[in-house]
Protein backbone atom coordinates (compact mmCIF):
# COMPACT_ATOMS: atom_id res chain seq x y z
CA UNK A 1 0.00 0.00 0.00
CA UNK A 2 0.99 3.42 -0.10
CA UNK A 3 0.02 4.22 3.29
CA UNK A 4 3.22 3.47 5.21
CA UNK A 5 2.32 6.00 8.27
CA UNK A 6 -0.90 4.55 9.12
CA UNK A 7 -2.94 7.34 8.47
CA UNK A 8 -5.36 6.46 5.54
CA UNK A 9 -8.60 5.53 6.39
CA UNK A 10 -10.84 3.59 3.14
CA UNK A 11 -14.72 3.55 3.19
CA UNK A 12 -16.30 0.87 0.75
CA UNK A 13 -18.92 -0.68 -0.22
CA UNK A 14 -20.05 -4.26 -1.92
CA UNK A 15 -23.33 -2.51 -3.54
CA UNK A 16 -21.54 -1.26 -6.89
CA UNK A 17 -19.54 -4.79 -7.70
CA UNK A 18 -21.14 -7.97 -5.57
CA UNK A 19 -25.00 -6.18 -6.41
CA UNK A 20 -26.78 -2.91 -6.74
CA UNK A 21 -28.61 -1.30 -3.72
CA UNK A 22 -26.60 -4.34 -1.19
CA UNK A 23 -26.32 -1.54 1.44
CA UNK A 24 -23.22 -3.44 2.98
CA UNK A 25 -19.93 -1.98 3.63
CA UNK A 26 -16.50 -2.18 4.49
CA UNK A 27 -13.65 0.24 6.51
CA UNK A 28 -9.76 -0.74 5.44
CA UNK A 29 -7.58 1.26 7.86
CA UNK A 30 -4.69 0.71 10.57
CA UNK A 31 -5.30 -2.27 12.60
CA UNK A 32 -5.87 0.00 15.69
CA UNK A 33 -8.35 1.82 14.31
CA UNK A 34 -10.56 -1.22 13.27
CA UNK A 35 -9.89 -2.40 16.68
CA UNK A 36 -11.54 0.57 18.09
CA UNK A 37 -14.19 0.70 15.64
CA UNK A 38 -15.45 -2.79 16.00
CA UNK A 39 -15.37 -2.09 19.48
CA UNK A 40 -18.11 0.74 19.12
CA UNK A 41 -20.24 -0.10 16.25
CA UNK A 42 -20.90 -3.97 17.57
CA UNK A 43 -21.54 -6.84 14.72
CA UNK A 44 -23.99 -4.47 12.69
CA UNK A 45 -23.95 -0.63 12.08
CA UNK A 46 -27.23 -1.22 10.84
CA UNK A 47 -27.21 -3.89 8.35
CA UNK A 48 -28.88 -6.88 8.75
CA UNK A 49 -26.84 -9.98 10.55
CA UNK A 50 -28.06 -12.65 7.90
CA UNK A 51 -26.86 -9.83 4.82
CA UNK A 52 -23.65 -9.86 6.66
CA UNK A 53 -23.35 -14.03 6.73
CA UNK A 54 -24.50 -14.30 3.13
CA UNK A 55 -22.05 -11.82 2.02
CA UNK A 56 -19.36 -13.42 3.71
CA UNK A 57 -20.33 -16.95 3.06
CA UNK A 58 -20.68 -16.05 -0.57
CA UNK A 59 -16.92 -14.84 -0.74
CA UNK A 60 -15.68 -17.48 1.21
CA UNK A 61 -17.11 -19.69 -1.37
CA UNK A 62 -16.37 -17.76 -4.49
CA UNK A 63 -12.47 -17.42 -3.37
CA UNK A 64 -10.49 -14.67 -5.02
CA UNK A 65 -10.94 -16.10 -8.83
CA UNK A 66 -14.85 -16.63 -8.04
CA UNK A 67 -14.92 -12.77 -6.88
CA UNK A 68 -12.38 -12.13 -10.15
CA UNK A 69 -15.35 -13.63 -12.36
CA UNK A 70 -18.33 -12.04 -10.92
CA UNK A 71 -16.58 -8.99 -11.23
CA UNK A 72 -15.78 -9.35 -14.69
CA UNK A 73 -19.49 -9.96 -15.19
CA UNK A 74 -20.38 -6.67 -13.20
CA UNK A 75 -18.91 -4.72 -15.34
CA UNK A 76 -19.63 -5.99 -18.63
CA UNK A 77 -23.20 -5.98 -17.57
CA UNK A 78 -22.52 -2.10 -17.03
CA UNK A 79 -20.92 -1.36 -20.25
CA UNK A 80 -24.02 -3.09 -21.68
CA UNK A 81 -26.46 -1.45 -19.50
CA UNK A 82 -24.45 2.22 -20.49
CA UNK A 83 -24.77 1.44 -24.17
CA UNK A 84 -28.51 1.25 -23.71
CA UNK A 85 -28.82 3.95 -21.75
CA UNK A 86 -26.75 6.54 -23.64
CA UNK A 87 -28.12 5.08 -27.33
CA UNK A 88 -31.53 5.60 -25.39
CA UNK A 89 -30.06 9.26 -24.64
CA UNK A 90 -29.44 10.01 -28.23
CA UNK A 91 -32.75 8.72 -29.36
CA UNK A 92 -35.45 9.92 -26.88
CA UNK A 93 -33.23 13.18 -25.84
CA UNK A 94 -31.53 14.53 -28.75
CA UNK A 95 -31.87 18.30 -28.68
CA UNK A 96 -33.04 18.38 -25.16
CA UNK A 97 -29.67 17.29 -23.14
CA UNK A 98 -26.74 17.23 -23.02
CA UNK A 99 -24.50 14.02 -21.09
CA UNK A 100 -21.06 12.40 -21.53
CA UNK A 101 -20.08 8.99 -21.68
CA UNK A 102 -19.29 8.08 -18.11
CA UNK A 103 -16.27 6.26 -17.95
CA UNK A 104 -17.18 3.84 -15.32
CA UNK A 105 -19.96 3.48 -12.55
CA UNK A 106 -23.02 3.11 -13.00
CA UNK A 107 -24.89 6.78 -13.72
CA UNK A 108 -25.52 8.64 -16.39
CA UNK A 109 -25.23 12.48 -16.18
CA UNK A 110 -27.68 14.88 -18.00
CA UNK A 111 -27.94 18.19 -18.56
CA UNK A 112 -31.47 19.32 -18.82
CA UNK A 113 -31.00 22.18 -21.94
CA UNK A 114 -33.50 24.83 -21.00
CA UNK A 115 -34.33 24.28 -17.32
CA UNK A 116 -33.39 26.06 -14.46
CA UNK A 117 -33.88 23.81 -12.06
CA UNK A 118 -34.34 20.16 -12.45
CA UNK A 119 -35.76 20.02 -9.12
CA UNK A 120 -38.85 22.13 -10.75
CA UNK A 121 -39.39 19.28 -12.57
CA UNK A 122 -39.45 16.55 -10.00
CA UNK A 123 -43.51 16.48 -9.61
CA UNK A 124 -43.58 16.01 -13.22
CA UNK A 125 -41.46 13.67 -13.74
CA UNK A 126 -42.60 11.52 -10.51
CA UNK A 127 -46.23 11.85 -12.34
CA UNK A 128 -44.73 10.44 -15.61
CA UNK A 129 -42.85 8.05 -13.45
CA UNK A 130 -39.21 8.92 -14.36
CA UNK A 131 -36.86 7.92 -11.59
CA UNK A 132 -34.24 10.48 -11.89
CA UNK A 133 -32.30 12.15 -9.03
CA UNK A 134 -32.43 16.21 -9.18
CA UNK A 135 -28.47 17.23 -9.19
CA UNK A 136 -29.54 19.47 -6.89
CA UNK A 137 -30.22 16.87 -4.15
CA UNK A 138 -26.09 15.67 -4.58
CA UNK A 139 -25.05 19.51 -3.04
CA UNK A 140 -23.59 20.10 0.15
CA UNK A 141 -24.81 23.84 0.76
CA UNK A 142 -27.54 23.89 3.23
CA UNK A 143 -29.29 25.32 -0.01
CA UNK A 144 -28.82 23.53 -2.77
CA UNK A 145 -28.42 25.71 -5.80
CA UNK A 146 -30.48 25.45 -8.81
CA UNK A 147 -28.95 23.11 -11.36
CA UNK A 148 -30.34 21.71 -14.87
CA UNK A 149 -28.51 18.25 -14.34
CA UNK A 150 -30.19 15.08 -13.38
CA UNK A 151 -28.66 11.51 -12.51
CA UNK A 152 -30.03 8.34 -14.04
CA UNK A 153 -28.82 4.95 -12.78
CA UNK A 154 -28.35 2.62 -15.52
CA UNK A 155 -27.79 -0.22 -12.57
CA UNK A 156 -30.72 -2.25 -12.12
CA UNK A 157 -33.34 -1.43 -14.06
CA UNK A 158 -34.76 -3.87 -17.40
CA UNK A 159 -33.30 -2.22 -20.78
CA UNK A 160 -36.81 -1.97 -21.79
CA UNK A 161 -37.50 0.02 -18.52
CA UNK A 162 -35.04 1.96 -18.92
CA UNK A 163 -35.29 2.89 -22.55
CA UNK A 164 -39.22 3.53 -21.99
CA UNK A 165 -37.66 6.30 -19.07
CA UNK A 166 -35.72 7.76 -21.77
CA UNK A 167 -39.02 8.12 -23.70
CA UNK A 168 -41.21 9.67 -21.19
CA UNK A 169 -38.42 12.00 -19.56
CA UNK A 170 -38.44 13.23 -23.71
CA UNK A 171 -41.77 14.04 -23.28
CA UNK A 172 -41.81 16.07 -19.97
CA UNK A 173 -38.68 18.24 -21.29
CA UNK A 174 -40.90 18.18 -25.13
CA UNK A 175 -43.64 19.70 -22.91
CA UNK A 176 -41.44 22.04 -20.98
CA UNK A 177 -40.02 23.40 -24.40
CA UNK A 178 -43.37 24.22 -25.68
CA UNK A 179 -44.57 25.81 -22.82
CA UNK A 180 -41.73 28.33 -23.51
CA UNK A 181 -38.49 27.39 -22.33
CA UNK A 182 -36.68 26.59 -25.89
CA UNK A 183 -33.30 24.52 -25.52
CA UNK A 184 -30.33 26.03 -26.49
CA UNK A 185 -27.73 23.68 -27.21
CA UNK A 186 -27.85 20.01 -27.81
CA UNK A 187 -26.31 16.32 -27.91
CA UNK A 188 -23.39 15.14 -26.15
CA UNK A 189 -21.13 17.55 -23.71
Amino acid sequence: SVDTDGRVVRCDTFSKWVSPGLRCGFVTAPRPLIVKLAQGAGPSLGVSSPVQVFLVEMLRRWGPAGLHRHVQRVQAAYRRRCAVALTAAAEHLSGLARWEAPRGGMFLWLELLGVRSSADLLDEMTRERVCVVPGAFFSAHETPPDTPFVRVSFAAAEEEAMVEGFRRLGNVLRRRREAGAAPARSGTM
